[in-house]
């Protein structure tokens, strides 16, 4: 299914079963956000996540993910569309269905990205109804989905045609990469004539709106002199752009997300804490184990978090020895290679 968790298994145990850390090793920097989200607020969740840098930092990265994760379990739509986007363009490990489950939540309550990004998921009939449906709705990144469907597929129904006209509408709705498509589609004579002052206007735009592709593009165009004088200081400043606004993935890591979530909970995280719980008990990309969920809602609820107490109470009990209370007995805490953590 996910990564092989066989040799974490002893470890989980023994994570649930301690009251936590010293303070020193708590995630990342704690504001009244934070706090403010431990009380139920939400909103706060998400501004919490949103101030911690992500891609360059481990603790914040993790930090942003453990909460947009936490507020998308409590239906804030917002933060699930945005763990959406980190799971998609990680290697945190998470499965296709568990992404376009968190998708489809967003998308029905109106993130028009996050229908989107579900549609990528789709079949190819039904992806593009639904790129025209959101196109509709003048977004603009569906439009560009839907021009590089009909430019694959150029052979057929004036496909090239068809794929101009929706990278344009795409350029006018601010999207990057359907003015760089557009001055492509000019640039090579894509389905129409040839025409590189169109093609070098496309491009501008595309880099106005911090497309690394379309400052590079320019940058060769005056490199080079197409279509314009050879402009060497103009290259090297276009070149500079196209290397500021290249895109970085975020979250780059080889943990699973429930692995970053069990982690954040042995280092004081009531949130981590119940998002171990809740893909524990679903059965979230791990074997569902209502025992030690609970326990991991047990924790979360002791740190003070309500929801979680209230997970903790509809939790079924697995077996007739499990009790409501779990021991708070010493342990030996171990990170995620399974090396022991000196307290």
């Amino acid at each position: 299914m996910l990564m092989n968790l066989t040799k974490y298994n002893f470890m989980i145990l023994l994570f649930v079963s301690c009251a936590g850390v010293s303070s020193k090793n708590i995630i990342a920097n704690r504001g009244p956000n934070y706090f403010e989200c431990i009380d139920g607020d939400v909103d706060a969740c998400f501004k919490y996540a949103k101030s911690q840098p992500q891609g360059r930092d481990r603790k914040t990265t993790r930090a942003a993910i453990v909460t947009y994760q936490y507020a998308c379990f409590q239906e804030h739509p917002e933060s699930c569309l945005e763990i959406g986007r980190i799971y998609g363009a990680s290697t945190l490990v998470i499965s296709n269905s568990r992404q376009g489950e968190i998708y489809r939540k967003a998308c029905d309550h109106g993130e028009l990205e996050a229908c989107v990004l579900l549609a990528d998921k789709l079949a190819f009939a039904d992806a593009i109804v639904s790129y025209e449906n959101v196109c509709k709705q003048n977004y603009g990144p569906a439009c560009s989905r839907l021009a590089q469907i009909y430019r694959k597929n150029w052979r057929f129904s004036d496909g090239l045609q068809k794929a101009l006209k929706f990278d344009k509408k795409a350029c006018e709705l601010g999207n990057d990469v359907g003015c760089i498509s557009a001055g492509q589609a000019y640039f090579f004579g894509s389905g129409v004539e040839k025409d590189s002052e169109i093609a070098r206007g496309y491009f501008e735009r595309s880099c106005n709106e911090k497309s690394g592709a379309g400052c590079a593009a320019l940058g060769k165009i005056y490199a080079k002199g197409i279509g314009v004088e050879k402009d060497p200081n103009k290259a090297t400043v276009y070149a500079n752009l196209a290397e500021k606004h290249r895109r970085v993935n975020v979250a780059q890591t080889p943990q699973s997300a429930y692995l970053i979530f069990v982690d954040a909970c042995n280092y004081g995280d009531s949130l981590g804490c119940f998002n171990a719980g809740s893909f524990l008990s679903q059965g979230l990309e791990i074997t569902r184990n209502a025992k030690t969920a609970r326990e991991f809602f047990q924790r979360a609820c002791r740190a003070g978090l309500s929801s979680a107490c209230e997970r903790r109470n509809r939790a079924p009990v697995a077996g007739p020895t499990q009790t409501t209370e779990i021991t708070t007995k010493e342990v030996d805490h171990f990170d995620e290679w399974g090396n022991k953590i000196e307290k």
